[in-house]
This record gives structure tokens, C-alpha cells and sequence, in this order.
């Protein structure tokens, strides 16, 4: 039996009304319990804390973060936690749409989802979440996952670099000056408004509020959340209704579109090079399709925030599960239904796609309703778009700051990042993570916009490389699992025709983010800066690896499949002996018992 498990042994103790659980000592009343037969009344109102076990067995480097949300809260975060992203960044379907065609860019779309669907198909994602992160959920999610399972070294620089892309991808939220400016002017009917605005006060009022959000409660962060969420999944349906409207004829100029643009200028584009230039027949088509996947990449990104906030549910073990399983839906509904729709409603050719600035404007459904004389509707999508890029960025810094704290318990970072105040919030964390924010000020130029982007685009690369070590993680736990005589059978969830799906998501990723750049590898058409923005991250990342292990002296690439620590299964077993089933933290890591690799405790400790 572990040692960092003895509530297995004695049960759980259930304190009475005058909880001293901040005082470490015993009530007098010591009633034995399975949680199983806790009151749900007190799992759903009390705050718990991040490992829902006696004050004494917290292992003494996690942080006091406080598990405030609930199963609705993660349920609606996998539905729509990170739509903002592909609602207002409208640059990303626009841009598929226009270069590869109607078809093209449902295919790449559709292939993208493949790899980043969950629930009932289980690809890879999907599994991880339930095979992987809900057998062991903990703080700072797959990042401590790939501690645990590959390499600490690996560990900390994945979790710098997802830190890092998560911190930036908030930026991109921040930085919509352009945006906020038209949404203004056209709401009011006025050119007066904004001309009397700072362009930075508008950065200040996206910026400031998102920071104030993340360092209250979790069950705050968890309610607005909630609301943006459901204003988001009401819009989508909202515009695809809308959508079949006017596809169908029933718009106000009573045109019928049907399959129109399928047919002319029809399903597929070929890639187009500059100055006019496109690369022909099949290998044209195909290059046009797989230029998609990269913006399908960006739209689908951010989905950990499921196993993330998760652990900080009240029950973790049955909202997680609970919460992936609606994940693929989100795929289906909310991408590629929107894309699919997208295709019918406007022509590729359509110059507005590609002749916009990236503001509400630009949007494919905006613009479609314009073609259809539809009024008053557009401003309202104008503004719950604005709202949803708002809860974008709240996510971002919430899953930034959940990931520094991560690493501060695992020592790759200055302890402090884990100190929580009086609420349970990890606010040294939260400010960190988003004192990225003031890059926002770059949008208020052209000039500083230019870097801004660039850096942007640094972001999703970095995301995709996290995406890799996710998948390498999944398959050494999975090789941990048959090295020592396990089967997936003793998990308490399991995703099917595994490893087999985690193999095609590592291979498509891969190859999606070597080739992210390809135009720069076609003749006449390379430009620094384009190679830079698309590989520049991996070349970083590597070498903060290499630095990383030369420093430590370690020369282990991974650790042996034998010696990885799988002592949870043994909680799981003696769990199912007990018949206990709403047992959420008798199978969180012991994360204390890992080697100090971190650079931070070699220099400060």
C-alpha cells in the first residue's frame, strides 16, 4: 500500500458543522465514511480543496487551490469554452474558405477534428482526458502528466512552453482594438464616438476586467464562464439557422442558393502563391486543403481546459467523463457545421474574405447576411462576438495560471507561483500570466500590430508542439501500463481502439506543424519572417530541452516503461474491493515523490 494513500485504510473522516480542516485538527465526533456516502449536499456547497482529502494528507508542495466548480461548469466549458477563438478570429475561416474552396476547407476542418475530437470516437484527446488525465487529475494537467510519465526535464519545458502559448493566445483577445472601434461606431450610428476614445483605453477596459475575473473565486470564474457560454452556444445555433434561411431562399431578396458555389466557382481552389501565381491540378488542391489545417489548428486549441479546470470540480471522477463526452459534439456542431455552412452561403471568390482587416466585419455569416439585405442581425452578432473573444481570454489566463502553478509544485519554477491567498486562488499565478496583457498595446499602431500578429502566430505553433508531447505522454503511460501487468481493464474509464488513435494524432501533428510553413519551402517563395513565425518556437523549444538536460546532467530521454509510478491502480483496485464510486482524489498523483530536476530548485533551494 502507498503511503501516500492511508485514507484507503481508515476511511473518510466527516468533520461536524464547525470544520477545522484550515486547523489541521480532528473534530471530536470522528464519524468513519466512505465518500461515497459523503452528503451531496456538502460535496456541491462546500469549497473543497485541490485534493478532497484530511488536512494532514496534502502533500505539503500543492497549492491550497480551492475545487469551487461544478459539473455544469465543466459540462458547458467542453461545449463552448474556447468558440471565441473561431467566432471573432474570422481571418481563419475566411482564409479557408477563400484558398481552398467550400470542400477544402470542410475536409480540413473535418481532419483537423479527427485529431482533436473526444468522447464517443475517442481520438486522441478524448482518450488522454479519460484514460490518462481522469485516472490521475491533478494541477497543471498533462504537463504533469509528461512528468510523471516521460521525463521531468520534458515535463518543465512543455509546461514553460504551453505557459507561454497560453499567455500569448490571451493577448490575441486583448488586442481588438480594430474590432471594439467598428462595434462601437456602428451600434451608435456615430463617427464621433470613438474618435474620442484612446485606442489604449480600449485595450485597458478588455485587459483589466479579465485579470479581476481570474483573481476572484474559481466558482466566479466558473458562473461567468458559464453565462458566456451559453450566449455563445446560442449564437452558433442561432447563425446556422439563419444560415439554412438564407440558403434556402427565405431571406429577404428571396434568393435561393442551394449548392450554387459548389458548382461555381466550385469545391476546390488551387494554393495561390503571390503576384498572382497557383500551383495546378491535384497536388495544387491537396496543398490548398492542408494549408487549412493550421487555422483549423488555432480554432480547435485551448480544449485542455476540460481536464485543467477539472481539477477543480467537486467530483472530478464523474464531471470530467461526463464533460468529454460532450466535446466531439462541440466539433460536429460548432465547427464544422459553422464551415459546412460557411461553404454555402458565400462564393470562395468572394473578396471580402481575404480583404478585410480581421474585424467583426470580416466575419463569413456578417458578411453573408449583408449579401441578403438582412439588417439589425449583424450588430447583434457584432456584439456576442466581442463578449465571446472576452471569455476567450479568460480562459487563456485561467489555464496560463493553472499551468505556472504546476510547475512551481514541481519545482521548474520559484515556489511563489503556487502561493494562494484566503479564496484559494493562485494569484501570484494569475498576475504573472496575465501581465502578458500589456502586449495588447501593440494593436493600438499598425506598426506594433505587425508584432503583435507575429507573435500570435508564435502561439499556435507553441500549441501544436504541446499537442506532440500530449500524445507521447498518452503512450508511455500506456507502455507503463503493459510493462507492469496492467490492463486498461483496471481503469476506471476507457477509450477505445487506443493506442491506435494516439499514433494517428501524433503522426498528423507532427507533420501539420513541420509543414505549417510550406508555402516559404516552395520556390521563389521564401521571406524570413514567414519561416520564422512558423518555426522559430520549435527551434526554442528544443534548445531549452537540450540546455535543460545538459544543466541537470541527465541523460534518461524518457523514463523505463517499468520504473514509472502507477501506485494509483492500486488505490482503483482497492477502491472497486470497497465498492466506493464517487471517490474523487484517492488516485491523485504523488507528485511529491518525484526527483527535484527543476532548474529553479537547483539555483534556490
Amino acid at each position: 500500500m502507498n503511503s501516500s494513500l492511508p485514507i484507503l485504510e481508515q476511511g473518510y473522516v466527516t468533520p461536524d458543522a464547525s470544520s477545522t480542516r484550515s486547523s489541521g485538527q480532528q473534530p471530536m465526533d470522528q464519524t468513519p465514511q466512505t465518500p461515497s456516502k459523503l452528503p451531496d449536499k456538502d460535496i456541491e456547497r462546500n469549497s473543497i480543496y485541490s485534493n478532497d482529502v484530511p488536512w494532514e494528507a496534502h502533500p505539503e508542495r500543492l497549492a491550497d487551490v480551492r475545487r469551487g466548480l461544478k459539473q455544469r461548469h465543466i459540462h458547458m466549458f467542453a461545449l463552448a469554452g474556447t468558440i471565441g477563438k473561431f467566432l471573432w478570429k474570422h481571418a481563419r475561416p475566411c482564409k479557408a474558405l477563400a484558398e481552398a474552396g467550400p470542400l477544402g476547407a470542410f475536409l480540413g476542418y473535418t481532419v483537423m477534428g479527427l485529431i482533436t475530437a473526444a468522447a464517443e470516437l475517442q481520438y486522441l484527446v478524448g482518450a488522454w482526458l479519460t484514460d490518462w488525465g481522469f485516472s490521475s487529475p491533478v494541477s497543471g494537467g498533462f504537463v504533469r502528466h509528461t512528468t510523471k510519465f516521460v521525463d521531468p526535464v520534458l515535463g518543465a519545458v512543455t509546461g514553460w512552453n504551453f505557459w507561454y502559448s497560453m499567455a500569448i493566445t490571451a493577448v490575441c483577445h486583448i488586442g481588438l482594438r480594430k474590432y471594439t472601434s467598428q462595434f462601437v461606431s456602428r451600434s451608435y450610428r456615430s463617427t464621433t464616438v470613438i474618435s474620442h476614445v484612446e485606442r489604449h483605453i480600449v485595450v485597458t477596459v478588455f485587459w483589466i476586467p479579465m485579470v479581476l475575473i481570474n483573481l476572484g473565486p474559481v466558482r466566479v470564474y466558473g458562473e461567468v464562464e458559464f453565462g458566456f457560454a451559453l450566449l455563445k452556444i446560442t449564437l452558433i445555433v442561432v447563425l446556422l439557422l439563419v444560415g439554412l434561411v438564407i440558403t434556402a431562399g427565405g431571406g429577404p431578396t428571396h434568393e435561393s442558393i442551394g449548392f450554387r458555389y459548389w458548382r461555381d466557382p466550385g469545391p476546390f481552389r488551387q494554393l495561390a502563391l503571390s503576384e498572382g501565381q497557383t500551383i495546378g491540378g491535384s497536388w495544387g488542391k491537396f496543398l490548398a486543403v492542408w494549408s487549412t489545417l493550421i487555422n483549423a489548428a488555432f480554432a480547435y486549441g485551448n480544449i485542455q481546459v476540460v481536464a485543467i479546470a477539472g481539477c477543480e470540480t467537486k467530483n472530478p471522477r464523474v464531471a470530467i467523463p461526463k464533460a468529454v463526452n460532450k466535446t466531439f459534439s462541440r466539433v460536429v456542431l460548432f465547427y464544422i457545421s459553422s464551415v459546412f455552412m460557411i461553404g454555402l452561403l458565400l462564393p470562395s471568390t468572394e473578396p471580402l474574405l481575404l480583404g478585410g482587416d480581421g474585424t467583426a466585419a470580416q466575419s463569413p455569416f456578417v458578411i453573408a447576411m449583408h449579401r441578403a439585405r438582412i439588417r439589425v442581425l449583424p450588430d447583434i452578432v457584432n456584439a456576442v462576438v466581442l463578449s465571446s473573444a472576452f471569455s476567450s481570454g479568460v480562459s487563456c489566463i485561467f489555464i496560463a495560471s493553472r499551468s505556472l502553478i504546476g510547475l512551481a509544485e514541481d519545482g521548474n519554477a520559484p515556489v511563489i507561483f503556487s502561493r494562494t491567498n484566503r479564496l484559494g486562488n493562485p494569484w501570484v499565478a494569475v498576475m504573472c500570466s496575465s501581465a502578458f496583457g500589456a502586449l495588447g498595446y501593440l494593436s493600438v499602431t499598425e506598426k506594433s500590430m505587425k508584432v503583435l500578429l507575429w507573435l500570435i502566430n508564435l502561439s499556435a505553433v507553441a500549441g501544436l508542439v504541446s499537442w506532440i508531447i500530449l500524445c507521447i505522454g498518452y503512450l508511455r503511460f500506456y507502455a507503463a501500463i503493459k510493462a507492469q501487468g496492467y490492463t486498461r481493464d483496471d481503469l476506471p474509464y476507457r477509450a477505445p481502439f487506443q493506442p491506435f488513435t494516439a499514433w494517428f494524432a501524433l503522426v498528423m501533428v507532427i507533420l501539420i506543424t513541420f509543414f505549417s510553413g510550406l508555402r516559404v519551402f516552395l520556390a521563389g517563395q521564401f521571406s524570413v519572417a514567414d519561416f520564422l513565425s512558423n518555426y522559430v518556437n520549435i527551434f526554442v523549444f528544443l534548445g531549452l530541452y537540450i540546455t535543460w538536460k545538459l544543466y541537470t546532467r541527465d541523460r534518461q530521454i524518457y523514463r523505463p516503461a517499468t520504473k514509472v509510478d502507477l501506485s494509483e491502480f492500486e488505490a482503483i483496485r482497492q477502491e472497486r474491493e470497497q465498492n466506493l464510486t464517487t471517490l474523487p482524489t484517492l488516485i491523485y498523483m504523488n507528485i511529491s515523490g518525484l526527483p527535484k530536476l527543476g532548474l529553479f530548485d537547483r539555483v534556490f533551494i
